[in-house]
């Protein structure tokens, strides 16, 4: 089925250790289709903002899937949505549901070993409901000294 469509908890139950990793498909607003956009549509409710990267509906399910739990989410997008208009659309909702950055790599080169891959630039960022962080626990940020570097941790 659709994963924007479906109720995650039903696939997938919640348990101690649950983790939502993934690699959603990178469609800004000028490359989605008509069947992409009533997706982000149906996923954001009143709180589409039309300039949402595709990414940002998986932000969306998994927030609401590891609401008051102990799941942790990592999701791999595009860089955009750290930039411009999508910041307080996505992240207001993120921070307002009580998730919290546990992990951050800044823009980096997304290298692809397909043909005619596009050449796109991602962050990775781990989130996790305010409840399950740790206080004691450092969040951690990767950055990089050039777009094809190796990332180094910064404490």
């Amino acid at each position: 089925g659709n994963a924007l469509r479906l109720d995650w908890s039903t696939i997938f139950p919640h348990g101690p250790e649950n983790y939502v990793v993934g690699n959603p498909p990178f469609v800004g607003i000028s490359m989605r289709s008509a069947s992409q956009t009533a997706d982000l549509v149906s996923v954001w409710g009143s709180n589409y903002h039309g300039s949402l990267d595709f990414v940002t509906a998986w932000y969306k399910k998994a927030a609401e899937y590891a609401r008051n739990t102990t799941t942790r989410i990592a999701l791999v997008s595009t860089n955009s949505i750290c930039q411009g208009e999508q910041v307080a659309a996505l992240w207001q909702y993120i921070y307002g549901a009580g998730f919290t950055i546990d992990f951050a790599h800044r823009t980096f080169a997304w290298k692809s070993e397909a043909q005619r891959a596009a050449a796109v630039h991602v962050v990775i960022i781990g989130i996790a409901h305010s409840s399950a962080v740790s206080t004691t626990r450092q969040r951690r940020l990767f950055e990089y000294e050039s777009l094809v570097a190796a990332p180094v941790l910064r404490e």
